[in-house]
């Protein structure tokens, strides 16, 4: 789902580390509302009271069943990303092995981050107590903090956000606060088993570096009422996501925008690199009524054909 951050706060500490990783892992797309407590099969029950009532964003990544994967296997397990690297370093949590599923929600202005593991305390402490975070006790979690946002361990789950997120999270951890009906209404139209689901609400912005060309991805997905969108994994990625408009108009507008995103896309690839064309290609953008669906299918060619690409330019 997409993810919203307030970016000079979060790459300044380590306590941003693990929403860092949610954005590393996927960026998805906009749903909402408030009411009384509920249920939903798709969030993992032990994640489920972290969610803040006031949410309009979701994503889950259930990071266990992609690592059974051939992507996983082929393009992660043991990949070297610096970032990722240093996030290891300055927190003690390393997403590839100690993750098993991760979760974020935002209310359209801060991320909070919390995820089930295997989280070595040891490791964390020292790791945390390295770059100067002040450790507390709240709640019944050990918690560090550093510039105003705080991560916490709580037995296998950790959370991670702005401190006073991260406290009310604790708060309803301890009273096995249930997930908000609306929030739980968000996940209804997902199907079950996908690996990497998210959903949103109307207001919803991402944040993309401010000379960043996909800036204008907000002032196109401005008009959505709604949105969601889920990922499956296997030798290759199939992406499907669904946003709602206000009117048909709308709906017909969104659309070719986003077709005329992918035209740039395309006019923007190397002369070297034309195998990317493929990437272009595996992307359907249709209409119905109000709604506008968005397809995308990368078999194990074309994923390998963007990974060479991507190996290529980060040659120095």
């Amino acid at each position: 789902m997409p993810v919203c951050h307030n970016e000079a706060t979060v790459n300044r500490n380590p306590a941003g580390g693990m929403t860092r990783v949610c954005f590393a892992i996927t960026a998805l797309w906009a749903l909402a509302g408030c009411g009384g407590g509920s249920r939903s099969a798709l969030v993992p029950p032990g994640l489920e009271p972290f969610v803040p009532g006031d949410a309009i964003a979701l994503a889950v990544a259930d990071l266990a069943a992609l690592r059974e994967t051939a992507v996983w296997r082929r393009y992660a397990h043991g990949a070297n990303l610096p970032g990722l690297d240093r996030m290891v370093a300055s927190a003690g949590i390393d997403p590839r092995t100690g993750l098993d599923r991760l979760l974020v929600a935002s209310d359209g202005k801060n991320l909070l981050t919390a995820a089930e593991g295997k989280f070595e305390s040891e490791k964390v402490r020292a790791a945390m107590t390295k770059t100067g975070a002040a450790a507390e006790t709240y709640s019944g979690a050990e918690v560090w903090k550093v510039d105003g946002r705080s991560i916490a361990i709580l037995g296998g789950r950790a959370v991670a956000g702005d401190t006073a997120a991260v406290r009310a999270a604790l708060d309803r951890a301890k009273a096995h606060a249930r997930l908000p009906a609306s929030i739980a209404a968000m996940t209804r139209a997902i199907p079950a088993g996908k690996p990497i689901w998210g959903a949103a609400a109307a207001g919803f912005r991402f944040s993309f570096p401010d000379r960043s060309n996909w800036r204008n991805l907000n002032r196109i997905l401005g008009g959505l009422q709604s949105a969601r969108a889920w990922a499956d994994a296997g030798d290759g990625i199939g992406l499907e996501a669904t946003g709602e408009c206000e009117t048909e108009d709308a709906a017909g507008k969104l659309s070719r925008q986003l077709m005329g995103l992918i035209g740039m896309g395309r006019l923007s690839v190397a002369a070297d690199q034309k195998d990317l064309l493929q990437a272009f290609d595996a992307i359907a953008v249709t209409k119905s009524g109000a709604s506008v669906q968005v397809r995308v299918d990368l078999s194990a060619p074309v994923l390998e054909a963007v990974a060479a690409a991507a190996r290529q330019g980060a040659k120095p």
